[in-house]
């Protein structure tokens, strides 16, 4: 799991020169372009059988179901892994969707 902070400019520049129509991941294009500051701060160890993110309307029942199993509006990962273990079935709901894989990104003029 990680999470991106992408300054807006930046956002800009990168959509003024890549080619792709794709948008499943960003890092890539920062990366490739090397004029960006890029931090990373880690990615916290999870079960690769609980999927957090929101591609499909299974993965939106899920986020729901577990905001609505925690007290907090901004769970921390470790509130959702005791969920998990609490309540399995939630995460259930979005296990049988794989996670398409990465594109390469293209920028314009390659």
């Amino acid at each position: 799991m990680f999470a991106y902070a992408i300054n807006i400019e930046s956002l800009k520049k990168v959509m003024k020169k890549k080619n792709s129509k794709n948008t499943e991941t960003w890092v890539g294009y920062f990366k490739k372009m090397k004029n960006f500051k890029i931090e990373d701060y880690g990615r916290p160890k999870i079960n690769k059988k609980i999927r957090l993110t929101v591609d499909y309307a299974e993965d939106y029942k899920t986020i729901n179901e577990v905001l609505k199993n925690l007290p907090a509006d901004f769970p921390s990962i470790n509130d959702i892994l005791k969920l998990y273990k609490k309540k399995p079935n939630i995460f259930k709901i979005n296990a049988h969707i794989v996670q398409k894989p990465v594109i390469r990104p293209r920028f314009r003029n390659e």
